[in-house]
């Protein structure tokens, strides 16, 4: 990765030196945020994939044994790419008011009246047995509300904490689709 050699990136980056944290923002970053923006996403989003490729990585390369395989630069990329297309995911399926349930396959194009009334059933009952707040907040994040207006209007302290709340009302509702016995009629 130019100045440093990988080894050196990767021992830098285990001792959080700020020399190569920075070094690594500014080559991987904007590869990253292009990724992002021409995929449906903005600054924002691209920052926030590339943070939590970063903590990914310091707790991968903490962990006995583990190697990075390609270079550094790579590496977060290809993680930055996953999460990415993890996020579209799980956008989609908000953005659909009935998660994608059914295994997607080339045949899929034309699923059945019945089928999607079934899953769309699906999400209205557990989206209702959520609580007040996470209702609201999941309808904020499905309007494209920003997360500083969403802390705002829901009282939260910072558009941080909203972020998290959104991640853990999301996780709440699709753990509780999953667990569904029409959820398994389904697949």
């Amino acid at each position: 990765m130019g100045n440093y050699s990988n080894e050196e990136i990767v021992k830098g980056f285990r001792e959080r030196r700020a020399e190569i944290l920075s070094y690594i923002y500014r080559q991987v970053f904007p590869m990253v945020k292009y990724y992002v923006k021409t995929n449906n996403g903005n600054e924002e989003d691209a920052k926030d994939v590339f943070q939590e490729s970063l903590v990914i990585a310091y707790r991968n390369l903490n962990k006995p044994g583990f190697t990075i395989t390609e270079n550094f630069e790579g590496y977060i990329y290809s993680t930055s790419r996953l999460l990415w297309l993890k996020t579209l995911e799980k956008r989609r399926v908000a953005h659909t008011n009935a998660p994608e349930i059914v295994k997607e396959s080339a045949n899929q194009e034309k699923i059945d009246e019945e089928t999607e009334s079934i899953k769309y059933g699906l999400y209205q009952k557990h989206f209702k047995k959520l609580d007040k707040v996470c209702r609201k907040l999941l309808s904020l994040f499905l309007k494209n509300t920003s997360y500083e207006t969403i802390a705002e209007e829901l009282g939260f302290s910072s558009a941080e904490y909203a972020k998290r709340r959104k991640y853990l009302c999301q996780k709440t509702l699709i753990d509780r689709i999953k667990k569904d016995s029409d959820f398994d009629a389904l697949r």
